[in-house]
């Protein structure tokens, strides 16, 4: 509880289950907002959880999420959904978006190049002299290259590379791969020491692109 001489201004209420600890509540009376009251609040329950504290936000809350990002806190797992009336504001999937965003990574950072061409995945006999990715499993050469090397071979794809990504940056794909499902999009992904690669058929790379710029564009106007 939060006091401001015999005023009660504040509370918050935490609920133990089985050693976790739940932030059930956390209210500031609106006059003593942006004082640092809820700040306060917020540390006193993590004390008392000893750092082992969850709360839950309704999404439409944008209040309530910028205050808890503001403080560290960043998307666990799941979110309750239910038919809203009238449209949703996209400023809310945009606080979502960032919400499952990678720490310290900034979407409206991120950089992406479609690479020139079309490229075929097949199973080959020997690495051919240019390939963009091989994967050897069992015996069995996998080639990402723009010629087939072998009669097992699916082609028709396009190449997304995103370069100059920090090594320490972890989730990143999960945020585009999550996206690109919503969309009905399939993917191959790659890997390489400063650089992340997705392929996706031709006729699926309009789409592709398009939602890579809805994410870029939430992030940056939410």
């Amino acid at each position: 509880m939060a006091v401001d001489g015999s005023e009660v201004v504040g509370f918050a209420r935490v609920k133990e289950d089985e050693g976790a600890y739940f932030l059930k509540e956390i209210y500031v009376k609106p006059e003593h907002r942006e004082r640092g009251v809820g700040e306060s609040l917020l540390k006193a329950c993590e004390e008392e959880a000893g750092g082992n504290l969850y709360a839950s936000v309704i999404p439409a809350n944008l209040a309530a999420l910028d205050f808890f990002l503001r403080e560290g806190y960043s998307f666990l797992n799941s979110l309750e959904l239910t038919r809203a009336d009238g449209e949703v504001e996209t400023v809310v999937l945009g606080r979502v978006v960032e919400a499952v965003t990678p720490a310290g990574f900034k979407l409206g950072r991120l950089n992406y190049e479609v690479l020139e061409g079309e490229y075929c995945i097949s199973v080959c006999d020997e690495v051919p002299s240019k390939f963009l990715a091989m994967v050897r499993d069992s015996g069995e050469l996998t080639v990402v290259s723009k010629t087939r090397c072998g009669e097992k071979a699916e082609c028709g794809y396009r190449v997304i590379r995103f370069p100059n990504l920090p090594l320490e940056l972890v989730g990143l794909m999960a945020v585009i791969s999550n996206s690109l499902a919503s969309e009905g999009i399939s993917i191959l992904a790659i890997s390489s020491y400063s650089s992340d690669f997705i392929l996706v058929k031709e006729k699926d790379l309009e789409r592709a692109l398009n939602s890579l710029m809805r994410i870029s564009t939430l992030r940056k106007t939410s």
